[in-house]
């Protein structure tokens, strides 16, 4: 049940990205925190939000559910790229001209923003967090997945970049994550 769960969450997730991708701007960077919102409120398991709870059943589990979410926003991203005439407002391919070092740091803000919501759960501080890390160009590595696939950019780069998605966004939600430690 909890991978089916995973897959609502990177269906979510997909929902908040493709939000974006139609509007952009402000108003995508808000409608984006949709994604966040539901899987917040409807308790499903994003590897983004679980990374910052340090739980200890949850770290045994999350290479399975970052599997589940990245494989869902895959596949909704290739849904997204067949519907005939969706126009993104995103430029995907300039998530290319960051150096590495600006990747990182602006996943690494983005695992910061995801943690704070999901340790908050409160509704305002999601939609700041969500609209914060998308207007700075924070990289979500489910969202990113996302974003590749439904703009036909699936080359060994995107993984990449997914892969340095994933390492940021993890030590974004650890800093978040120690704040609970007691020492």
């Amino acid at each position: 049940m909890e991978l089916i769960k995973a897959v609502i969450a990177g269906m979510f997730i997909s929902l908040g990205a493709y939000a974006n991708m139609k509007f952009g701007g402000v108003i995508g960077a808000v409608l984006f925190s949709l994604g966040l919102l539901s899987v917040i409120k409807l308790k499903t398991p994003l590897f983004t939000g679980m990374v910052a709870t340090l739980s200890n059943y949850m770290q045994h589990r999350m290479d399975k559910i970052l599997a589940v979410n990245i494989i869902t926003a895959f596949i909704c991203g290739l849904v997204v790229l067949s519907m005939p005439g969706f126009e993104s407002r995103i430029d995907v391919l300039a998530k290319y001209d960051k150096t590495a070092y600006e990747f990182l740091f602006d996943a690494i803000l983005c695992g910061i923003c995801v943690g704070i919501a999901a340790k908050t759960k409160e509704t305002i501080m999601v939609i700041m967090a969500v609209t914060f890390f998308v207007l700075c160009g924070g990289e979500h590595c489910i969202a990113d997945m996302f974003y590749f696939a439904a703009s036909g950019n699936i080359d060994v780069k995107a993984f990449g970049s997914i892969c340095g998605a994933i390492v940021g966004n993890m030590n974004g939600g650890f800093i978040v994550g120690i704040t609970d430690l007691r020492g």
